[in-house]
């Protein structure tokens, strides 16, 4: 994922933007962003004959996007703005932007063009999934396939993280690319550790290795702390006491503005049924910050298990404890609290408990 930082560097010089596009029109306006948030322009230019140029003075290297208001769809791929010729195809077709010219963005379309046909794959898999509702054994053989497909994914950026290390573009890949929720924390904090000794002093450097060092106290095999948070009725609840009562108790972090959630919920309440009597306890942990919300979505299922939340969205302080990235996450553990599973969802998880109950 992208977001709108600057990354300084030690490099000055003067730059220029040379771009083209099928389907610019005369006279559209092009906008250069450095904040992939809110798009704020840092330059503009106008797109004579389906082209442009863009010239300007840099004192650090960081990337950016080009983009029209007019058409969405008229938009660059990130690229790097460093010292030197920057050439750009823009594209309504994402595997039709390219960028080269500049080292750095040499190196970043290179990445782009290994990482297209595993991107492509997802699509190809994710389309499937959804029109063809495959069986519980082929969406099980789908997830390993996906599996596979992470690792070559993880495994390219890695290389080029690497190689790149003591630039712009491999401090980017190594905060902002690869791995980004932290999951595979040996590898990240290697990366982390040739990265210059200026780069280690950055602030998402540090913070990233807070992350980590959350990640470790909370891995799989790791006896998780005790917390308290009220229910949905106002009292407090001890989560601890809560799984001693269970042979295995699945807690799982949700909203009712979660999408992918909702339509998850369905199955766990079947599951909860299910396995209920033979020991499986769920702890429900909204990151909901209206308790109506929160309310209405649990009657909706009609939501049996525990449910516990502080009502501070995102800020949650058992998601913060966990370092929950994303929604749903479930962690499933054993009755005296020891984690034995991070983010199983739909047949994995149901199959990891059945496993865990015999």
């Amino acid at each position: 994922m992208v977001t709108g930082s600057i990354f300084a560097a030690c490099q000055s010089g003067t730059y220029r933007i040379t771009g083209s596009g099928d389907m610019l029109q005369e006279g559209d306006t092009l906008f250069l962003t450095s904040d992939f948030m809110t798009g704020t322009p840092v330059d503009t230019v106008i797109a004579k004959a389906g082209k442009f140029e863009l010239t300007g003075t840099a004192d650090s290297t960081f990337m950016c996007l080009i983009y029209s208001k007019k058409n969405q769809e008229v938009m660059s791929s990130p690229f790097f703005i460093e010292e030197g010729t920057i050439k750009l195809t823009l594209s309504d077709k994402p595997k039709d932007r390219k960028v080269s010219g500049s080292s750095l963005n040499k190196e970043w379309q290179e990445l782009n063009d290994s990482l297209s046909p595993i991107g492509l794959q997802f699509s190809m898999m994710a389309e499937n999934m959804a029109t063809n509702k495959p069986t519980a054994e082929e969406a099980k053989a789908l997830n390993e396939k996906q599996q596979k497909l992470i690792k070559q994914w993880q495994d390219i950026v890695f290389r080029y993280a690497k190689k790149n290390i003591g630039n712009e573009l491999g401090y980017f890949l190594v905060t902002q690319f690869y791995d980004p929720e932290c999951k595979d924390a040996a590898s990240k904090q290697q990366l982390i550790s040739m990265l210059p000794k200026k780069m280690q002093e950055r602030p998402l450097v540090k913070a990233i290795l807070e992350r980590l060092e959350i990640s470790k106290a909370t891995a799989e095999g790791s006896k998780m702390k005790d917390f308290t948070m009220n229910d949905i009725n106002d009292r407090p609840m001890s989560t601890l006491s809560e799984i001693a009562k269970n042979k295995i108790t699945v807690i799982d972090f949700w909203a009712s503005w979660c999408g992918p959630c909702l339509r998850e919920m369905p199955s766990m309440v079947e599951m909860y049924k299910k396995h209920k009597d033979s020991g499986l306890g769920i702890i429900g942990i909204s990151l909901d910050s209206r308790k109506a919300d929160w309310e209405n979505a649990t009657k909706r299922f009609s939501i049996e298990w525990p449910q516990i939340s502080d009502l501070n969205g995102w800020n949650n302080a058992a998601a913060q404890m966990f370092n929950v990235r994303s929604i749903p996450y479930t962690i499933v553990v054993s009755s005296d609290g020891t984690i034995l599973k991070k983010g199983l969802r739909g047949s994995e998880l149901e199959e990891f408990v059945e496993s865990q109950l015999k």
